[in-house]
């Protein structure tokens, strides 16, 4: 083969040989930019604005103790635990014991874990009441750690659509999951929090802007209505063993008495706990009550006006309205406002 002929076979060799690398080199690269989007794509991002609307809850399920907690946007939570042991039998608390905290503080900025993981500290932790006891409406509150939050370390935010069977089994066993052989669902449904040192799991649901009232004046309206219950089961004890038609006026007037004082005690809290609007709106509907009472009670007094029976009547037909709408307020107190 003649020299110009081997340079020409040559030079077609190396130009092979170049655009072959180059194919490969660009087919790398265009894969190594397909990946990257993907992963983009499938890493989901999160701050503490996305969970601002939520409520999240750890609770024994039973209802028997909860630790209720409210982050928000710029990373600063409140929330408050809350349990009750009311079946005291110490005479001068009548209304039981009260565990409760309330608690505010700031969380460090989340860090990622994974693509449903991230990981923060509690970086500021206060308590509104001292660690301690005190006695108030015949309850004896002892304020004490918010359970779920003490003795923290690594606290896990895990974003809806993390895999179950990925997630710790101690916070599973929380909220729901922990027997993943029975449920249909493989995927989280909401944003779940996790401490990780004293593996406590709460879950999340979006808060309720229904008005509600505090709890420690909760647990006061709890002991009033005990308390009037009681008596009342004693008053009716009596009027039923009364011989005299003064004796039976009597009792039914402490019957009506008892449960107009519950009515005035709840009344108090309402308007200390519900806001102007909602005030407002409940006093309409009460001032409707009231007149309606009054007719009621006349009319029923009116069957035997003039008569000894006419207080017992009259008395009795004011306590069962008085009393039904002690227990009309309780239903709307406790599935709120």
């Amino acid at each position: 083969m003649r020299r110009r002929d081997l340079w020409a076979v040559l030079v077609l060799l190396i130009a092979g040989l170049m655009g072959g690398c180059s194919t490969k080199v660009q087919d790398r690269g265009q894969e190594s930019v397909i990946q990257d989007q993907e992963e983009i794509q499938n890493t989901q991002q999160f701050s503490f604005e996305d969970v601002a609307d939520l409520e999240f809850c750890f609770s024994s399920g039973a209802g028997a103790w909860r630790t209720v907690l409210h982050i928000h946007e710029d990373g600063s939570f409140d929330g408050q635990y809350m349990d009750s042991n009311m079946g005291s039998n110490i005479e001068e608390y009548p209304g039981g014991t009260a565990y409760y905290s309330e608690f505010s503080g700031t969380f460090t900025e989340p860090e990622q874990e994974d693509t449903y993981t991230w990981r923060f500290q509690i970086d500021t932790l206060e308590y509104t009441y001292d660690f301690g006891q005190e006695a108030r409406d015949g309850i004896l509150y002892e304020y004490t750690e918010a359970n779920g939050l003490s003795d923290a370390e690594d606290l896990y935010i895990y974003l809806p659509g993390a895999e179950l069977a990925a997630l710790p089994e101690n916070y599973r066993s929380w909220v729901g999951y922990s027997d993943l052989e029975n449920i249909q669902e493989t995927e989280l449904p909401f944003y779940g929090l996790y401490n990780e040192k004293q593996e406590s799991g709460f879950l999340s649901y979006v808060r309720s802007t229904r008005e509600t009232l505090n709890w420690m004046d909760e647990k006061k309206i709890d002991v009033l209505v005990s308390q009037a219950e009681a008596e009342t089961t004693r008053l009716k004890e009596e009027l039923q063993n009364a011989v005299t038609q003064a004796d039976m006026n009597s009792l039914s007037l402490q019957l009506y008495e008892v449960w107009d004082g519950v009515l005035n005690e709840i009344w108090g809290i309402l308007k200390e706990n519900l806001s102007d609007s909602a005030m407002a709106k409940l006093t309409e509907e009460e001032r409707e009550w009231i007149g309606e009472k009054e007719r009621t009670v006349q009319e029923a007094g009116a069957e035997v006006e003039g008569g000894s029976l006419q207080p017992l009547i009259v008395n009795s037909k004011a306590y069962e309205m008085t009393h039904d709408r002690v227990f009309e307020l309780l239903s709307q107190i406790y599935d709120g406002f």
